[in-house]
This record gives structure tokens, C-alpha cells and sequence, in this order.
């Protein structure tokens, strides 16, 4: 039952007027119920009028006026038969409107996933794999491994494509914010965490510059994979790299990392990866990210776009950045790591 919200209203009435108040008490609709009592007050007593009862108004004989209060529903009190009828109107209008926009979300969702999903699985909605040949499984069953147990509070996947890694965070209890500047990408991510009933997850579209990834927010764990590449072609590898190294510093935890290597380095402007692109990338990512301590989680598939337009299913090394704590010394002081020297950071970036 609705709860009512009245004001109260004192006044002194005569007899005729008094009746006149109760007859038009009476014709009001719907029901008795839903009509404001009147509180007549007489001789020390107090009685309610209803417009039904009306031995009430049996006053003692030569009593000219009386004393009444009467009870007026606030302008935005929702206790009226009338108000209950126009919130029943707006809970249904409001329950079509959710319906169609449900449809709508629905037919968006089939539209942008034409013809395939091509990085990322997900297989919340009944896609287990990427069109691509991608396995983003396998790269996050390596990351839920490595930061089991660390209780990391917020997350940040930066370059979220549809979700599948947020999503992943999300459903271990972690806040996490996706960035992604495909539009479509970011609808697909949303569908998603909806259907999946995640609310702390959202998607921001936004396109991360050298200016604009100040905006970036901290967090306990970050993802930077398969961005870092882009990166280097749209803006110059140093540009990249100094790019990583922010990143970097927005992370309180750890950070996990890959890029494009081999064949398809040359296309995004990264240097040759000599003698080997895991130990290159492990000391380049040494280097520009201080205090970090990098481990190798594998080297997994991913798709990338090759030379021809397509996408082809290649080989990247994942790699982790745990965020080195300062250790005590025997004398008593914290240690401080060592900067790496500036010729070789140079050589690395370019």
C-alpha cells in the first residue's frame, strides 16, 4: 500500500458549512480509503468524519460552529486513487520503454559483431572464441594466476577492445574501467557487462594520445596488450615509450604487457628486436618502467593485421610488472634500485 503524506489544515466551521464539507468529502473518488479524513473536534473530543459515518455530525443541540482540521494531501503526495492511476500509467510506459530499448540494445549488438568477433572471445553471450584465432583464454588464465593473491582493489584495461579481459576482472569482484576508442567495441563491451549484471564495470571511449593518458586514472592492476604497437606507429616510437612509462606510473600493483614482434614490428614503427624479442622487450620494458620487476608468462596467439589488410594469427610474449617494494637493508635503510643509465635507455627508445 501506497504510504500518504498529508498536511493539516485547522479551522472554524458552522454547522452548514461543515455539512457542505462532508457531502463534498463524500462525492470525491475513488475510494473511501483514499479520501483525506476530517478531524472534527468538539467538546473535548475529536472524531473523524468520512462522509460515510454520519452519526458524527450529531453535535449537541445550539452548537452553532466547531472547531475542524482537515487533512489536505500534499501537491506531490502520491496517495490519491487519481496518483496511484498515473504512477501504474508510468511504471508501464516505463516498462515498454525498457523493452524496446532491450530490442534495440539487441539489434546493435548482432549489427557490430558483423561478421565475427576478431580479437576477443566472449563467452558469456555464446562466443567462446574470436573469428581471428585469437586465444585470449590461455593469456588470461596467466594473468588470474598472477595476481591470485594479491586482492588487487581497481583495474584498468586500457584498449579493452569488447571487454573480454574487463569483463574477466570484473567477475573476480574487482572494479575495473575499460578505455577502448572503437565505438562499436565499446557498445559490444556494455552489452556485455549488462547481460553479465556487472555494475562495477564501465567502458569509457576514448582515444589515448601522449596528451590525453594523463587523464587515465591509477590502479592496483592495469592492462596495456596489444595497444603499445599502435601506439608506436600513430605517434613515433619514443613517443610510445614515453607513453609506456606513464602508464606505468598510474599502477600501484602490477601491469601485464605485450606488443606486436617480428615481422609485424617494422609495420608499426618498432626497432629490430635483436637478438631475441623476449630478452629485448624484457630489458626495454626494465628500463622505461623504474621500480619493476618483469617476468615472462608465455608466449601466446593473437591476431594482428598484416601486410596484405587481413588479420594473422601470430606469437607475442607476455610479460608481468610487479611493482618492486623497497627492502630493508642490513643497516637498516631501504635500498633504492638503481636507474638505468641514459645511453642505454636511448639506445632502447630510439
Amino acid at each position: 500500500m501506497t504510504e500518504k503524506t498529508w498536511t493539516a489544515r485547522r479551522t472554524v466551521l458552522r454547522r452548514a458549512e461543515l455539512e457542505a464539507l462532508v457531502r463534498k468529502h463524500a462525492r470525491q473518488e475513488p475510494l473511501v480509503r483514499d479520501r483525506p479524513p476530517i478531524l472534527v473536534r468538539h467538546a473535548g473530543i475529536t472524531r473523524i468524519v468520512d462522509g460515510t459515518n454520519r452519526i458524527n455530525l450529531r453535535l449537541a443541540e445550539g452548537c452553532e460552529s466547531v472547531e475542524v482540521i482537515v487533512l489536505e494531501p500534499l501537491p506531490n503526495a502520491t496517495g490519491g486513487g487519481r496518483a496511484r492511476e498515473w504512477q501504474a500509467r508510468t511504471k508501464r510506459k516505463l516498462t515498454r520503454r525498457e523493452r524496446v530499448q532491450r530490442l534495440l540494445d539487441r539489434v546493435q549488438f548482432l549489427y557490430d559483431i558483423l561478421p565475427g568477433l576478431t580479437h576477443q572471445p566472449l563467452p558469456w553471450l555464446g562466443y567462446p572464441t574470436a573469428k581471428g584465432g585469437a586465444d585470449a583464454t590461455e593469456r588470461w588464465a596467466a594473468i588470474e594466476k598472477a595476481i591470485a593473491g594479491s586482492e588487487p582493489r581497481s583495474a584498468l584495461d586500457v584498449g579493452s577492445n569488447v571487454g573480454f579481459f574487463s569483463i574477466s576482472l570484473a567477475r573476480l569482484g574487482i572494479p575495473v574501467l575499460g578505455v577502448e576508442q572503437d565505438a562499436a567495441c565499446v557498445r559490444i563491451a556494455r552489452y556485455a557487462a549488462r547481460k553479465c549484471r556487472l555494475r562495477e564495470l564501465s567502458f569509457a571511449q576514448m582515444t589515448v594520445t601522449p596528451r590525453t593518458i594523463r587523464l587515465l586514472p591509477q590502479a592496483d592492476v592495469v592492462l596495456c596488450l596489444g595497444v603499445h604497437h599502435y601506439w608506436s606507429r600513430s605517434f613515433g616510437f619514443a613517443a610510445a615509450t614515453e607513453m609506456l612509462s606513464q602508464l606505468w606510473e598510474r599502477c600501484a600493483v602490477a601491469m601485464f604487457f605485450d606488443t606486436d614482434e617480428g615481422e609485424m614490428a617494422a609495420s608499426h614503427n618498432l626497432p629490430p628486436m635483436e637478438p631475441d624479442s623476449r630478452e629485448w622487450l624484457a630489458e626495454y620494458l626494465s628500463l622505461n618502467c623504474a621500480d619493476a620487476e618483469v617476468s615472462h608468462l608465455g608466449t601466446f596467439r593473437t591476431s594482428s593485421p598484416d601486410a596484405a589488410g587481413g588479420r594473422g594469427v601470430i606469437a607475442r610474449n607476455l610479460f608481468q610488472l610487479a611493482r618492486r617494494r623497497a627492502e630493508a637493508s642490513s643497516d637498516g635503510f631501504e635500498e633504492e634500485s638503481v636507474a638505468p643509465s641514459h645511453a642505454r635507455r636511448r639506445e632502447l627508445t630510439g
